[in-house]
Formats: C-alpha cells, sequence, structure tokens
C-alpha cells in the first residue's frame, strides 16, 4: 500500500478517493491512523458477505493478490507446432547484421574493456538466427536486456523458438517473454508504467513486419497461457497493444 498526497496524486492521475495499492491523504498521516483505516475497510468487507466476496473486494484497495488477464488471451492461442511454423516462416530473411552479438552483450554486462568486448563479438560467428546455438542462449539468459535494437530482432526469433523447445529448462524462455512487455519493479506496481509502455514504437524499433507482429503477439499469448507466465496489471495494456497491432479478427 502506498500512501500519497492529494499533490502527487493528481500527478499521477490517480482519483482522490484512491485506487488499488494507493491510500490518498490531505496531511500527515500516523501509523495508527494508517491502522485504523485498514483494520475498518477490512472489517466492512466481512461484514457485507462470505471471505471469498470479502476477499474480493479488498483485492480492489489493497494489494492482496496479483491480478491476471491471461485468460483474456486464450482465443489467440495456436498450437506449438503452429507457432514455430508462424515463427520460423515471419524471420526466416532475418540475418544478423552488424547489431550487438550474444558474446558481445555479456561482456557488456561484465563491464570488461572495449578490446575484450570486441574479441567476444568474434565469437560469434553464426549469419542465421537459425543457427545460434543452443547452449549459447541457454548459458546466457540475461544478454537479451544488453541487445540494441537489431540485435534484439536477429536474436528474437531464435530465443522464441529456444523458449517453445526448452520451456523449463532455464531463464530464457521467461526473458523471451519478458522483453516483449513492460518490466516493473515491485515497488512501482500500480504506478501505470505498463501503460506508457509503447508497443507500436518498440515494432518500429525492431523495424518488426506484420507478420513478425503476429509471431510476437502468439508466442506473447503462448507463454502467458501455456508456461503459466500469466499476464500482471502491468503487462495488460502491453499485450492488448500487441493484440492490437497483430490484427487477427
Amino acid at each position: 500500500m502506498n500512501i500519497i498526497s492529494a499533490e502527487r496524486a493528481s500527478r499521477l492521475d490517480i482519483p482522490l478517493e484512491g485506487k488499488r495499492g494507493y491510500l490518498v491523504v490531505s496531511s500527515g498521516i500516523s501509523q495508527n491512523d494508517f491502522k485504523e483505516i485498514v483494520e475498518t475497510r477490512i472489517v466492512k468487507a466481512f461484514h457485507k458477505g462470505n471471505r471469498s466476496k470479502a476477499l474480493q473486494e479488498l483485492n480492489q484497495f489493497f494489494i492482496h493478490t496479483d491480478l491476471d488477464f491471461r485468460n483474456e488471451f486464450r482465443k489467440d492461442l495456436i498450437s506449438v507446432e503452429e507457432l514455430r511454423i508462424l515463427i520460423d516462416s515471419a524471420f526466416k530473411t532475418v540475418v544478423r547484421g552488424n547489431g550487438t552479438t550474444l558474446h558481445e552483450a555479456v561482456a557488456k554486462d561484465d563491464y570488461l574493456s572495449a578490446e575484450e568486448i570486441l574479441a567476444a563479438r568474434k565469437k560469434d560467428t553464426e549469419l542465421h538466427w537459425r543457427d545460434v546455438p543452443s547452449e549459447h542462449l541457454a548459458d546466457h539468459p540475461e544478454f537479451l536486456i544488453y541487445l540494441d535494437f537489431e540485435g534484439l530482432r536477429y536474436y528474437l526469433p531464435a530465443v522464441m523458438m529456444f523458449a517453445l523447445n526448452c520451456s523449463h529448462s532455464t531463464d530464457t524462455p521467461q526473458l523471451a517473454y519478458w522483453i516483449l512487455l513492460p518490466r516493473v519493479a515491485p515497488r512501482d506496481v500500480g504506478k501505470g508504467y505498463g501503460e506508457k509502455f509503447d508497443v507500436a514504437a518498440y515494432a518500429k524499433n525492431l523495424n518488426l513486419t506484420q507478420s513478425q507482429i503476429i509471431a510476437c503477439y502468439r508466442f506473447a499469448c503462448h507463454m502467458a497461457v501455456k508456461i503459466d507466465e500469466g499476464v500482471s496489471e502491468d503487462q495488460y495494456p502491453a499485450m492488448c497493444k500487441w493484440r492490437t497491432l497483430a490484427d487477427l479478427h
């Protein structure tokens, strides 16, 4: 629960009556005052109905459980085999180019020298994403964060394919999903950061074609539902934007 002033609430577009995870106060509040507010809301909720309904009501004010919107995207699921074919076809012409490479990204993450980063880049000799060694993707899941847009465009189909084939083996599949969505720190949940993630600009920066956008969206649906990643309230706006861009219906 975040306690904020009316002035800050106005800046964040939070209503004065508060919203999930936020209590708006006009002046300072003591720990005892806050405790009384919480206890009063809990008592009122449980007086209205049974435990399940009370918890549901309280979850609209307190963050008791994370909201999950995955079910809204079930209708856009396709089979794993269809998804593999879709990704392979959509990205078939994508080659490496001059973007950041896997080992180069790892070297940057390790704060190596310019000479060492250049040497690391030379370790990546393949020219097509289909030829990226799976063991490299498995051993270095964090490399995705340190790629430039050209590098990410190249490795994106490789990590999506890896996620479909090795979904429970490393952290790479999870990061392949997260890289398509806003990453919001726990302390920032509910602040609207997810809504600010510009999917259209992101897709443009990656130079994604329409078929590639559809592949990314279908992959995100698969990860959310079939691999149990879910869709949090901060990821939900971005998932909706991916769905709009994909224009499936």
